[in-house]
C-alpha cells in the first residue's frame, strides 16, 4: 500500500468517506485501510490464509450496552463470507447520493441519544467509510447487532445470511 509523504503521520492514500461528529473517529482510518489492504489481497488469493490477528474496532459498542467481543480478521472475513455486516449501499461524500455497490461493515456504535455510527470499507471503490446513518431503510437494534458480533466471535453465525436482521 502507497503511504503519503506527511511526517509523523502514516494515513492511507484510500478515500475516506467521513460523515460522522466525532472527529476522533478519523484514528480508525489505518485500521480500516489494514483491513482493506488484507481484503483486495484475499480477493487476488481467495485460497490464501486470512491471519487471525484481533482487531481493535471490528465489534459493536454502545454507551449503556458495553461492547460486543471484538473481531479476529479471519471471524470478519467469515462473517462477510457468510452474508453478515455487508449493506448493499452508502452515501457518497456529499451524503446526498446512496452508491448501490456492497459496503463490509467493520464496527457499530450507539450513543445513549440514540446516535447510530459504523465504519466499513467498499473494495469495489477501495474507499473507506465511517458515518452515522444507515444507508438502507432498516432501523437496527443495539441487541441485534451484538449478537452478530458475538456469534461471529464464537463461528457459530448461519450461512447464506441476507445481510443484517431487520426488526
Amino acid at each position: 500500500m502507497k503511504k503519503k509523504n506527511n511526517p509523523g503521520k502514516n494515513l492511507p492514500e484510500y478515500p475516506v468517506i467521513f460523515h460522522a461528529n466525532n472527529p476522533e473517529m478519523n484514528a480508525i482510518v489505518p485500521e480500516l485501510a489494514a483491513i482493506l489492504d488484507h481484503f483486495l489481497l484475499y480477493e487476488d488469493e481467495p485460497a490464501g490464509p486470512v491471519p487471525d490477528i484481533l482487531l481493535t474496532h471490528a465489534s459493536c459498542g454502545s454507551s449503556f450496552g458495553g461492547e460486543s467481543p471484538r473481531l479476529t480478521l479471519k471471524q470478519l472475513f467469515a462473517a462477510w463470507r457468510a452474508g453478515w455486516l455487508t449493506h448493499s449501499c452508502y452515501y457518497d461524500a456529499d451524503g446526498s447520493t446512496r452508491i448501490s455497490e456492497k459496503l463490509y461493515v467493520v464496527g457499530t456504535g450507539y450513543g445513549l441519544s440514540g446516535a447510530y455510527v459504523f465504519w466499513g470499507i467498499v473494495p469495489s471503490r477501495r474507499t473507506i467509510v465511517i458515518a452515522d446513518r444507515c444507508p438502507t431503510a432498516e432501523v437496527f437494534s443495539i441487541s441485534t447487532s451484538m449478537n452478530i458480533y458475538k456469534r461471529a466471535a464464537e463461528g457459530t453465525l448461519p450461512e447464506n445470511a441476507l445481510g443484517w436482521v431487520k426488526l
